[in-house]
């Protein structure tokens, strides 16, 4: 692909792009079960996730601290995102970079290097220099 666009209010399918699962890292186990059936109840069997996958893709998310995809939303392109801890009370954040293949892989550590210092640098301070809590398992 030559270029991709982003127009303002564009809507994209939460379970297949890096912003949108490094959101859904955020939730526990059971609310990403409920937000992919109802995801897989509204898409062609050729783009549903097989629910234990999806949660093996979500840990290495909350593992690695960031979601990349890699033609999953659009062929030829990727993209890598990070979770950014938002005012308490407010809507969760994520910030993503993105462009061809090759070059984003050429260029991966220093985009999630900066991706780190973006997130670092905008979060609260009760958090700055801690990692993202991942919200795993279920609530007790």
């Amino acid at each position: 692909p030559g270029r991709m666009e982003v127009q303002s209010g564009m809507l994209r399918p939460i379970a297949r792009t890096a912003v949108g699962r490094v959101l859904l890292s955020q939730q526990t186990d059971p609310e990403i079960a409920l937000i992919i059936r109802r995801y897989n109840s509204g898409v062609s069997p050729d783009q549903r996730n097989h629910l234990a996958d999806f949660m093996q893709l979500i840990e290495t998310i909350r593992r690695v601290g960031y979601a990349q995809t890699e033609g999953d939303m659009t062929s030829g392109l990727m993209a890598v995102a990070i979770a950014i801890a938002p005012p308490i009370g407010k809507i969760p954040l994520a910030v993503g970079v993105g462009g061809a293949i090759d070059s984003i892989q050429a260029k991966k550590s220093i985009i999630v290097d900066g991706l780190h210092n973006f997130r670092d640098a905008f979060a609260p301070a009760d958090v700055k220099g801690r990692d993202m809590p991942s919200q795993q398992g279920t609530d007790a």
